[in-house]
């Protein structure tokens, strides 16, 4: 009888989990953010801190967030001079825009800049993606194959629980 009642509620996991959609786990697109005028900076040297890896930015530069599932991937830009050093900006990909930042200079050890936004829709290398970074043929096809996935996966389970019943029911009265 506990069998059963493993197997049952082993059953009813493996389904809930399968309609389960977990928040925050899906594919985001890069990020494109352009550092222009640095020259404002003066004798600053400007620093973006991308996980462990901190870049030295000296021109204007193209640079890339790339996309994450889940956590989203953050950098930090600040500017130093010496031992000083300025507030940070914060980045992330979670806002799904491309950035420009315009640097107009330095005032109390606080980085001065203008920001520009701009929508992701007109990136050639993602047309063709939703916001979740899935391109239209993969989404067609898991919307027209989820059901025979469902009834296989269903399927193998009664399959596997079956083989253990009947070698189960086989056994009683053997000694072993």
């Amino acid at each position: 009888m506990n069998v059963r009642k493993f197997y049952g509620v082993l059953l009813l996991f493996i389904t809930l989990s399968a309609l389960a959609d977990m928040p925050g786990n899906h594919r985001r697109q890069d990020i494109r953010v352009v550092f222009s005028n640095i020259s404002a900076l003066g004798n600053y040297t400007l620093h973006v801190k991308d996980f462990d890896t901190d870049s030295v930015i000296t021109k204007d530069t193209l640079y890339t967030i790339y996309a994450s599932q889940g956590l989203p991937h953050e950098i930090i830009i600040y500017a130093s001079l010496g031992t000083v050093f300025t507030d940070s900006i914060f980045l992330s990909e979670v806002e799904q825009e491309n950035l420009g930042i315009a640097f107009t200079g330095i005032a109390d050890n606080k980085l001065l800049y203008t920001t520009t936004r701009t929508s992701l829709a007109g990136d050639n290398e993602n047309a063709g993606k939703g916001k979740d970074g899935i391109t239209k043929s993969v989404r067609q096809f898991w919307k027209r194959n989820e059901i025979l996935i469902g009834i296989s996966l269903v399927a193998v389970l009664i399959l596997v629980v079956y083989f253990f019943w009947r070698k189960k029911k086989t056994s009683i009265g053997h000694i072993e």
